[in-house]
């Protein structure tokens, strides 16, 4: 029986300062456990947070204070990185280039002013961000995977104020990424947000119970919320689309990708989407149902459980 929107938020609540396990691709062909059996470190400098990040050994960091900066972290494999309640990072951005098996959790990273908020790159794979808020970028955008990147989750997190959210995909000439760029987007919120919540190309995403909402003060482009393109695959399912005035789902591109379940999804004071392609037949395959909530309740599931803590 799918979970309650008030059970949802209550567990996202509980858990925010847990590990635990992610749901979708993180948790495919292997399982995303990061830092799992290295030794525990808190950092509250840059130059600690640095040196832990980029240590080879496995390990969890936790994340103390605000930290200031204007350069990005470069994280090494098997890490698992927890912001303690009221940490922050504020200018530094996190920088994942070909390693794999990390989790980011309860950390919010603002006005990344060198990198964007979160880079994974590179044939980077099995990646968990949950919990976390991003917001306002100043370099580019919030999370952005590109160059073959794989097998990534991104559930339970806040994304605001910006114009570039979250890029899949390098570009129209990135061929290589075919048969990569796994990625699954679940009870996220996206607040005053102009595109690229996802934009996928080439790869194959599931997007599910994310809310997006434009309020009152918000002054869009035209925009649009969810894209595929270079023939991605995305299956969209039971999400709440609230006052987005540019498409909240759409095919863009040169060659445009294929989109399925937008029938399942909530539209609120929304334009019409602009899907012009046939109708994706993909669906995941791996275990997610329980988790699923109904559209009617993702907004006050989400708002509720989404973002760090």
């Amino acid at each position: 029986t799918p979970a309650s929107s008030a059970a949802v938020a209550a567990t996202a609540t509980t858990t925010a300062a847990s590990v635990g396990t992610p749901i979708g691709f993180a948790a495919m062909d292997g399982m995303t456990t990061g830092g799992q059996g290295g030794k525990t470190v808190t950092v509250a400098t840059l130059s600690e947070l640095k040196t832990a990040a980029g240590s080879t050994s496995p390990m969890i960091i936790m994340v103390k204070g605000i930290i200031k900066g204007k350069e990005g972290i470069t994280v090494k494999s098997n890490k698992t990185i927890i912001g303690l309640s009221g940490s922050k990072l504020d200018g530094p951005g996190l920088k994942m280039y070909n390693v794999s098996n990390i989790i980011v959790k309860n950390m919010s990273i603002v006005n990344a002013s060198a990198t964007d908020a979160i880079t994974i790159k590179d044939r980077t794979h099995h990646i968990w961000i949950d919990h976390c808020t991003f917001d306002n970028p100043i370099y580019d955008g919030l999370v952005d995977i590109t160059q073959e990147s794989d097998y990534i989750t991104i559930s339970w997190s806040k994304f605001s104020n910006a114009s570039l959210t979250s890029l899949v995909g390098g570009g129209e000439g990135s061929t290589s990424d075919k048969g990569h760029l796994r990625v699954t987007y679940h009870h996220n919120y996206f607040l005053n947000t102009v595109e690229r919540s996802p934009s996928l190309s080439f790869g194959t995403g599931h997007v599910f119970n994310n809310y997006y909402e434009h309020t009152n003060t918000y002054k869009p482009g035209l925009g649009y919320g969810i894209a595929s393109r270079m023939g991605a695959n995305i299956y969209t399912e039971n999400n709440y689309f609230k006052g987005i005035k540019g498409a909240p789902i759409a095919t863009i591109g040169t060659e445009m990708g294929f989109i399925g379940g937008d029938q399942t999804n909530i539209y609120t004071d929304c334009a019409a989407n602009k899907i012009k392609t046939k109708a994706s037949t993909w669906r995941p395959t791996y275990a997610y149902q329980s988790q699923l909530i109904a559209a009617a309740n993702v907004p006050s599931a989400v708002k509720a459980g989404a973002g760090a803590r």
